[in-house]
C-alpha cells in the first residue's frame, strides 16, 4: 500500500502510526483514490462501499466518507455516514470491512472492530490534551470525554473472504480508518479539509 509524501502532522497513537498518517493522506474523490491505492485496495474499497450503499444517496443532511488501510497484516476499510449540526460532527452509521485472513472466531472479530471504531471515534471527536506549565491539564473523563452510548453510531461489520493464507492481526487495524473516513464525509458536506485531531470545523 502506498503512503504518498504530503504535508501532514505525524503523532503516535496507541494503535499505530497509520491512525494519523496513512489514511489522512488520501482525498475523497475517486481520482485521488485510484491514484493512491493499488489494485487490491481499490477492489476492497469497492466492496465496502457497496455494503454501505454508496451508489444510493444518504439521508438528507448526511454524507459518506471512506478510508482504508493495511496494518498488522490485515486490511480494514470503513464508510462513515455523518451529519454536521451547528458545527457539531455526528456519526450515525459506520460500515466496516476487514480482511484478516482466516477468521477463527468471527464474533470476536466483529466485537474487536466495533470497539476499535469506538476508540478511534473518541480520538477523532474528543481526544485533546492541553498543557500548562509542562503538565497535562486533563485528569479524568469529566474533562477528557470519550464516545458514550448516545455518541456511538450503528456499526455494521463485514468479514471479507481471506485473500491470503497467512492470518493477520485484528487487535488494532480497525482503529486507523475511522477518523479519516469521518473527515472525508465532513469534507463532502462542508468542503473543509480537516487534517488534525480532534476534528473541529472552523
Amino acid at each position: 500500500m502506498s503512503e504518498p509524501m504530503v504535508a501532514s502532522d505525524l503523532h503516535w497513537d496507541h494503535a499505530d502510526r497509520t491512525f494519523v498518517l496513512g489514511p489522512f493522506q488520501h482525498d475523497a474523490t475517486g481520482e485521488d483514490i485510484a491514484e493512491s491505492y493499488d489494485e487490491f485496495d481499490n477492489r476492497f474499497m469497492i466492496r465496502v462501499a457497496d455494503k454501505a450503499g454508496w451508489s444510493s444517496p444518504p439521508p438528507a443532511g448526511r454524507a459518506r466518507g471512506l478510508a482504508v488501510h493495511e496494518s498488522f497484516g490485515s486490511i480494514a476499510a470503513q464508510v462513515a455516514e455523518v451529519s454536521v449540526d451547528q458545527g457539531r460532527i455526528r456519526v450515525h452509521r459506520v460500515t466496516a470491512a476487514v480482511d484478516c485472513g482466516l477468521a477463527v472466531n468471527p464474533l470476536a472479530v466483529e466485537a474487536q472492530v466495533q470497539g476499535s471504531v469506538a476508540y478511534g471515534l473518541s480520538a477523532a471527536l474528543y481526544g485533546q490534551l492541553t498543557l500548562a506549565g509542562g503538565a497535562v491539564q486533563q485528569s479524568n473523563f469529566h474533562d477528557y470525554p470519550v464516545v458514550r452510548m448516545y455518541d456511538m453510531p450503528h456499526v455494521e461489520v463485514h468479514i471479507m473472504p481471506p485473500s491470503k493464507v497467512r492470518m493477520g492481526g485484528i487487535g488494532e487495524p480497525a482503529t486507523a480508518p475511522i477518523a479519516p473516513a469521518v473527515a472525508n464525509a465532513v469534507f463532502a458536506l462542508t468542503k473543509q479539509r480537516l487534517r488534525s485531531l480532534p476534528l473541529k470545523l472552523a
